[in-house]
């Protein structure tokens, strides 16, 4: 067999790619004659002709490792449709492009394995020929370092926070990702820095390689996925051009992150729901599409309990809704984005009760939920508000100066004792300023509690007589 040799000198300037400095070398019409090209620049620039009916040119590059092949076949004379195919090591072929008389074409190439790649370049009519040259040139770019992770078996594994930086390069190229989850909580996966002609789309996976959904955007635009996620365990993520039409060498950048902050995750129905007490709070999250958190309290019949949502993030219009023990529907009210909701209920018999909590959007702030009675001493702020009550003098000998946050509804002042013994009470409403007179109580710690619409805080006030 004999095999001809075509060395070609590379010229690299400043990151330039390549001139070509010589001529094919006929006979190279079939494998067993084709130009083999020295390709350690992983690119290669040559000139060669049609010069006969039927000629076709043969040329082989031998890379080290998987990449994209960008191969351009361009100077094609005006009688000539260029054609290119592309086999691998064992002959086979991978695939082809041609087009018109004298029109410049080119392919993009996936390949996984590194070895001996050929190249085919000849007439698409097979019948014109032209000594005038065509240029061909043959590059292998990797600077996408994840490849190749065509499916779920060659997923990358990832770790939360990493950030990935790839690209959609060849025809239909689909980038997987496989990540660990040690935990309940909402995946995070973003995807952005798309090549303007790229419209990104991510598909979510579990374990079983079952999808849980998919999200795109239009080119260039970036695009996202928050998910709950119940399970531990691993999760995919496939990624594409959602025309499934385009590529770019050009890198995009991928991040999963978990957020955990909604520590009672995953309390999505009545089984799952999540035990509170009358008297304490809460936090949580409406974070992903479709979230709803339930929670249960222990009720007794007539004893009204405030059922209070506050610190609502202000993207946030909030719904509850309270239901008996056989899970149905009592009560249900909604508010406007950012307003906190308050529900006075009344429970109609003693036993187990269920509140479900929903938002028209998300948002990963958390919310406080707060159960309120008449002999409760809260702790339950809205932080807004925290620094601006103050109270003076403290300790006091009789009068107790309050300077109250400036906003509109009534504000229920209580102060109790110790043993949670309501001593005094007042209602505000419209001022930002009120007095408590503690003459006639004795001497000792008492707690002095706010309940707004906004905010529920309380604060500790000592009576000294000395």
């Amino acid at each position: 067999m004999k095999i001809r040799i075509l060395l070609i000198t590379f010229i690299c300037l400043l990151g330039s790619l390549p001139a070509f400095t010589q001529m094919e070398s006929e006979p190279n019409n079939n494998f067993d004659d084709a130009n083999i090209l020295s390709f350690s620049s992983l690119s290669v620039t040559l000139q060669g002709s049609i010069g006969q009916n039927g000629d076709n040119d043969y040329y082989a590059v031998n890379i080290p490792f998987s990449g994209v092949f960008e191969v351009r076949l361009s100077n094609v004379p005006s009688n000539i449709g260029g054609r290119i195919w592309m086999y691998n090591a064992n002959r086979n072929e991978v695939r082809d492009i041609d087009g018109n008389n004298g029109q410049p074409i080119g392919l993009n190439q996936l390949v996984c394995e590194p070895g001996i790649y050929f190249f085919r370049i000849g007439d698409s009519n097979n019948s014109g020929f032209n000594s005038l040259l065509y240029t061909l040139n043959i590059t292998l770019y990797t600077s996408d370092i994840y490849e190749c992770n065509q499916d779920f078996s060659t997923a990358t594994s990832i770790a939360l926070g990493e950030e990935i930086r790839a690209s959609i390069y060849s025809r239909n190229d689909n980038d997987y990702y496989a990540v660990e989850i040690p935990r309940a909580g909402v995946l995070e996966a973003r995807l952005d820095s798309l090549p303007p002609n790229i419209g990104g789309r991510i598909w979510m996976y579990n374990a079983n390689l079952s999808e849980i959904r998919d999200v795109d955007s239009n080119n260039g635009q970036p695009v996202g996925i928050n998910q709950l996620v119940c399970d531990p365990g691993t999760y995919y993520f496939r990624i594409n051009d959602s025309n499934l039409s385009d590529s770019s060498p050009d890198l995009y950048r991928f991040v999963v992150r978990l957020d955990t902050s909604d520590i009672y995750e995953c309390n999505q129905d009545f089984s799952t729901a999540k035990l509170v007490e009358v008297c304490d709070s809460i936090k949580g999250a409406i974070y992903s599409g479709g979230d709803q958190d339930y929670y249960s309290f222990m009720a007794i019949q007539e004893e009204q309990i405030g059922i209070k949502l506050l610190n609502v993030p202000s993207n946030l219009s909030a719904i509850i809704r309270i239901y008996n023990d056989v899970q149905n529907l009592l009560v249900e009210r909604s508010g406007s984005n950012g307003q906190p909701l308050l529900v006075n209920f009344n429970p109609s018999y003693t036993g187990l009760h269920f509140i479900r909590i929903q938002g028209t959007s998300n948002n990963s702030q958390l919310y406080t939920l707060y159960l309120d009675q008449e002999n409760c001493v809260t702790n339950v702020v809205n932080t807004q508000y925290e620094d601006q009550i103050t109270l003076s003098p403290n300790p006091t000998t009789s009068i107790l100066n309050i300077h109250l946050p400036v906003t509109t509804g009534k504000t229920e002042i209580y102060l109790t004792d110790v043993s949670g013994k309501r001593c005094l009470q007042k209602s505000v409403q419209g001022v930002e300023q009120a007095t408590l007179d503690m003459a006639r109580l004795p001497d000792g710690v008492y707690f002095i509690s706010f309940v707004h619409e906004e905010y529920t805080t309380v604060r500790k006030v000592l009576k000294s007589s000395r």
